[in-house]
Formats: structure tokens, sequence, C-alpha cells
């Protein structure tokens, strides 16, 4: 029992020691925190605020030609009118980009890229045109919109 009462003066000890230093650290640096000047080793010409820079201009649309292709590398078959579907078009001023769909991958081309070795020549809002390196020509335009059929 001895022990025990000795262990438990120890213990209230300790607690009243670890109390003591809880409240003077809480009163050194977080109530009244010294007071230190980390700038007054510098001049006050390299202090003074520096002016803004200039806000960067927006991306403009040609960004997006210059996007790799994720969905598969570049192959040189010959481009059949039947695989190939335009599934969007963004014609700009000087250029455009195509979202077509070759042999079921999707793709994007920009006016002047080849696809399966056929390059986009021109681009309008609804049809494109590719012409092969032998000179000809295919329209594409794009697909009409059909909902899914749902059965009863």
């Amino acid at each position: 029992m001895r022990r025990i009462k000795i262990l438990s003066r120890a213990l209230w000890g300790l607690n009243a020691l670890l109390t003591t230093a809880l409240i003077a650290f809480t009163g050194r640096y977080l109530v009244a925190p010294p007071k230190v000047d980390h700038l007054r080793d510098l001049p006050l010409s390299e202090a003074a605020r520096s002016p803004r820079p200039a806000p960067e201009p927006p991306p403009s649309e040609e960004a997006m030609a210059t996007l790799p292709n994720p969905l598969g590398p570049r192959a040189a078959t010959p481009l059949a009118s039947s695989t190939l579907a335009l599934k969007g078009a963004l014609p700009a001023e000087h250029g455009g980009i195509a979202f077509i769909r070759v042999d079921g991958t999707e793709t994007i081309a920009g006016k002047g890229d080849e696809v399966h070795g056929w390059r986009l020549t021109d681009l309008w809002k609804d049809r494109a045109t590719f012409t092969s390196p032998s000179g000809r020509r295919t329209e594409v335009v794009i697909e009409p919109f059909s909902p899914p059929v749902t059965h009863r």
C-alpha cells in the first residue's frame, strides 16, 4: 500500500510539473509572442513591393490542334469512306479541329493533319473533306443524331 501512495504522489508531482510547463509555454509563445522583425536586415529598396506581372492571355483555339492522340498510334492503312464517320467539327478562321471515328477508334484531327494517310483539307461545321496522297477526295458529313431505340 505504501508503494501505491508513493507512486500516486510522484504522478501528481509530474502532473503539476507538466501543467506548469504547459502554462509557461502558452504564455510565452501563444499569448504574447516575442516581437521579431525578420526584415530588419533587408535594405528598404529590396523590401519594396514589386509590380504585378501582366496576366497571361487566355489559350487560343489553336491549342487543341497540338493535342496528342490519346487513343492510339496512327496507322498507314487506306481510308475507306464506309469506315470513316465525322462526329463533330470546330471550324476556325485559320484551321479547325474535326472529331472523327475511324475503324471504331475516335480521334482528333486538325486541318492539315493526316488520318490513316489521308489529309484533312477542308472543314465546315457540318462536313469535312479528306484528300489522299494521289489526289482522291472524300467528303464526310456529320452523322444525324438518332436516339437509342427502346423496346417495350
